[in-house]
């Protein structure tokens, strides 16, 4: 993509480019056709509405796009409704994970089997049946962030922007999808943004400016000693990457909590 010619040839606006980035926000929503029959989808693809009636089950819905070998994954999940219920779970899978295999039964589906990796609102980690400690419960509000780097083969966490440190490994060569689920009557989950870059020169400067900016805002980045082609890709594309590499001075929030715990 040739970056001048979307801002006015050389002319640095950030402003501009401020108020326009909350609509790129998105490179993938969820998927209405693959959905339990449980979940309704709202708010332009970005929210998931679980059993709107009553559950009987455990409901899930995946993300339109798979992620590809080599890119770097960045997305939010809010969970905008009471947390409760057996399970409500966030995580990726491959497309054999069966959304509708246990419509009837109240379970942990997303790492109920070897083929889908999750978290569930108690903070606990599920893979292949297999269940271990890793956080706090999620509250009604909390933000989860997943970081999916496909460079590594390795997904990691957020909880309203504290790292909790890599979750699982072992993910390189695995087509995977992003899932959200269910158990819990009247819930909703909604999608606040979705991120994902290629190895590139760009991502690496970013990813190197974003240690040394000790916060986010606008005068940090228009005073950066960089090209303006870089200031406005960082803009554009990449401020994500700051939460990654600086998440609690990029989001105001206290000390960052080291954690080490890791799962297979």
């Amino acid at each position: 993509m040739d970056i001048d010619s979307n801002y006015g040839g050389n002319k640095f606006d950030f402003d501009f480019n401020y108020r326009n980035i909350q609509q790129n926000r998105y490179c993938w929503l969820w998927d209405d056709k693959n959905k339990s029959s449980d979940v309704i989808i709202e708010g332009d693809n970005s929210e998931a509405y679980f059993h709107p009636d009553y559950s009987c089950g455990t409901a899930a819905i995946r993300g339109k796009n798979i992620f590809q070998q080599g890119e770097e994954h960045y997305w939010e999940i809010k969970m905008s409704s009471a947390v409760y219920g057996t399970d409500m779970m966030i995580g990726v899978g491959t497309a054999v994970v069966d959304l509708n295999k246990y419509k009837s039964q109240f379970c942990s589906i997303i790492g109920k089997d070897s083929n889908s990796w999750g978290i569930s609102y108690f903070g606990t980690l599920h893979h292949n049946g297999k269940t271990k400690d890793y956080t706090n419960k999620f509250e009604r509000g909390s933000i989860i962030g997943c970081h999916l780097d496909l460079w590594k083969g390795t997904l990691s966490f957020y909880k309203d922007g504290e790292p909790l440190g890599v979750a699982f490994d072992g993910l390189l060569g695995k087509q995977l999808y992003p899932m959200i689920s269910s158990t819990a009557a009247r819930t909703r989950m909604s999608l606040l943004c979705s991120f994902k870059t290629s190895f590139s020169l760009q991502y690496l400067c970013c990813k190197e400016i974003s240690k040394h900016i000790p916060t986010n805002s606008s005068d940090d980045l228009i005073n950066l000693p960089v090209p303006n082609t870089l200031k406005r890709y960082i803009n554009w594309r990449l401020d994500w990457v700051f939460k990654l590499n600086n998440p609690t001075t990029y989001l105001g929030i206290g000390p960052r909590r080291k954690h080490t715990k890791r799962y297979k």
